[in-house]
This record gives C-alpha cells, structure tokens and sequence, in this order.
C-alpha cells in the first residue's frame, strides 16, 4: 500500500510510489495524503483534509464499485453520507483516476426531472474563456435552486468550445458549485465525441448530452453506432439532443440503444408520442422554450431549454404549477415569458441573443465568441420590449 502526497497531475510522485500505469495519477490540490491499493483493489483509506475531515473506509474488495462504503467523520465516527454525496473537490487526495471515476455519480433516466438550464460559456473581449464570469453564473443558478445544469450545449456554444475549454468548464462548475453536469457533445465525428465525452467525465460531468453529427447525415446504423460508441467508450449515459427534428420513428430506435437515458424532444406534438411508446424506457425532455407547459402535461419530466438559462427562477415557477396541476396559473406564467422564449430560439445570431438578455437582467456573462454578435438593432428592440413584457425590466 503507498502513501503518496503530490500535487495534480504529478506523474513523478505516482512512479516513486512504484504505482504506474495509464489509470494512475494524482487529483486534487495539494499536499493531500492519502493511503490506497492499486486500481483493482480494496481502498482501506481516503482521508481528507477539509474542516470535516471525512474518512473513506470501504468493507469490501473493490471490484467495479464500492457498493460497501462507508462515510465516517473523523470526530463524531457517525456515518454521514453516501458515497455519491462526497464533495471531491472540497475533500482533497490522491487518488487513482479510474477509483475516481467509479465513485462518482452517474445519472440514470430518473435524474432528468424539472428545469435543466444549458449554461452560456462565458468569454472575454479577445474570445477567451472567463472563468471568473463563469463561476459568478454558477453562484447565480444555485441561488435560484438549480441543481442540474448542461455546460457545451447549443445555449453554451458547445460547437465553439475546444476540448480542453469543455473539460475547464466543467472542472469549474464540480470544483465550485455543488451542481451535477450534463456535458455537450458537439461535434462531427465518433473518435472527437468520445474524446470530448472521456474529457467530461474526469472533470466531473454524470452524463452527455449527445446530438447527431453536425454537417453529415449518418445511416441509420452510423447513428446508431455512433451514440453506442461514446457510452461504451466513457461510461456515462446518453441524452439524445434531436436538434435536426428526427421523425418521431428515429426517437423510438434510439431510445432503446444501451446507455441512453434520455430524449431531448424540440417539437412539441413528437412529445406525446415518445411519452407514450418509450417513456418508460427513458425520460422524455422538452426543448419547444415558448410551451414548454404543454410539454410537461403531455408527459414530458424536464424542459432543457435556452430559455431556462435566461431566467431559471421563472422556469422553475412553471414547472412548480405544473407539479400542482394548476394548469391555469402555468398558462399565466407562459404568457408572461412567451415572447421572450420566441426571441432566444431564433436561429439568426444564436447564442448572442441569449447573452445579450442576461447581460440586459444585470448577471455579467460576457460577449459571444466571434462571429456572433452584433445583434441588428431590431433584435435588441425586439429583446428589450419581451422582457419589459415579463415584467423583468422597467
């Protein structure tokens, strides 16, 4: 068994430590001792050095999962968790990748419940990420309850992002936030996808958002192939985005591929079909912004919407009506931001509109990544008077 301290990524303390391999390396901030086996094996102790200081002691051998873990404070020796309630990032250690990546959570199709915001990726005048501005967001939607979010979506220019800037964003949002990630994946071909999906998952996202292949049309099996690949390849279950309005035939098929977990349904008639043949398979996600109440009275379990972005509070007010059944009160509060809904789903200038709201309601997201920008002066107007309409501006 080695006891090893080093800091993140340190390759050289793994090797002294005579634990090598591609699997290995070191996680957190540090000096973080910590005691562990290889790969494989039992880990008799993790232990943290936060206030808490919480002590990992699984029962069992480790074998796939640590299914017998306990959580023990080190003061009280009460158990105070489950294992996939760890803050990682708050619990500092050494640890292997791969017992990392067991550890973590993994959403299942019931995990995809109420309003899921895909974040805006924050950039700076010259195009760079902001991280800064991203974790004032961040601060933001936990403010307003949110508790899942997608981060390299459409919202989130996840077409714009390069692999390493998805995997910051993410790393951001498990480090300082308590907010379980979706990541987008957005992209042209299977090996980019499951480069960007492995990325995801060791910065800490539970599953993908996974949209066919921009610019090709694949087959039938190429599609089929492609979403299969990526799970197998990262272990994480798939939520397929049908943002190029696949029939409602093509929905069906893909929902009962191994590792998908969740359609995401733009359209909202496709809804109630897909509600009804395969919703007990996966869960159903609405993406149509303006009627999305329609959607959950259909059947429809969360709304992953542009939308939701802008003003998550509201959202969440919606969906609250709609768990009551007050129908009539989610009508009213539709109407509200209907107009608002319709100006950021417009495809000219997209995601710049979106971040031109935000930025309108006072939260600092930054500009879009050029060429995006510039919006008409028409849009602006169109903009400012859905949101004067919502009551959200004077």
């Amino acid at each position: 068994m080695a006891c090893l301290t080093g800091r993140r990524g340190d390759k050289a303390a793994l090797r002294n430590a005579g634990v090598s391999g591609p699997a290995a390396r070191i996680l957190g901030r540090g000096p973080c001792p910590a005691r562990l086996e290889p790969a494989g094996c039992a880990i008799h102790r993790l232990v943290g050095d936060n206030d808490q200081g919480l002590l990992i002691e699984p029962a069992d051998q480790f074998e796939g999962q640590l299914t017998a873990t306990k959580i023990v404070d080190k003061k009280t020796k009460k158990r105070q968790h489950s294992l996939n309630e760890i803050d990682f990032h708050s619990v500092k250690f050494v640890c292997f990748e791969r017992v990392l990546r067991q550890m973590a959570k993994k959403l299942n199709k019931n995990d995809i419940y109420g309003v899921i915001p895909p974040l805006v990726s924050t950039f700076g005048p010259n195009g760079d990420l902001d991280l800064r501005l991203f974790e004032k967001e961040l601060e933001f939607m936990e403010q307003v309850g949110i508790d899942l979010a997608v981060i390299g979506g459409s919202t989130g220019s996840g077409d714009e992002l390069s692999i390493d800037e998805l995997g910051a964003l993410i790393e951001t949002a498990t480090r300082k936030s308590k907010i379980h990630i979706i990541a987008g994946v957005i992209t042209t071909t299977t090996p980019d996808a499951i480069k960007r999906g492995q990325v995801a998952r060791d910065a800490g996202a539970e599953a993908l958002m996974v949209g066919p292949p921009i610019y090709t049309t694949p087959s039938d099996d190429g599609l089929d192939g492609f979403l299969t690949d990526v799970n197998e390849a990262t272990g994480l279950g798939i939520i397929y985005y049908n943002h190029f309005f696949n029939p409602a035939s093509v929905m069906q098929r893909v929902a009962h591929l191994p590792g998908v977990i969740c359609l995401k349904e733009v359209a909202l008639e496709p809804v109630a079909q897909l509600v009804q043949t395969v919703g007990d398979r996966v869960a159903i996600a609405a993406g149509a912004d303006a009627v999305n109440i329609a959607s959950f009275m259909l059947g429809a379990v969360a709304s992953i919407s542009g939308i939701n972005t802008v003003i998550p509070a509201q959202y969440r007010e919606i969906f609250a009506a709609h768990e009551a059944n007050d129908y009539r009160k989610g009508r009213q509060l539709t109407e509200k931001i209907a107009p608002l809904a319709r100006e950021m789903i417009k495809g000219v200038n997209f995601p710049a509109r979106v971040k031109f709201a935000i930025n309108l309601l006072g939260r600092e997201v930054g500009p879009p990544r050029k060429p995006s920008g510039n919006l008409a002066k028409v849009d602006q107007e169109n903009i400012i008077a859905a949101l004067k309409h919502a009551e959200l501006l004077k």
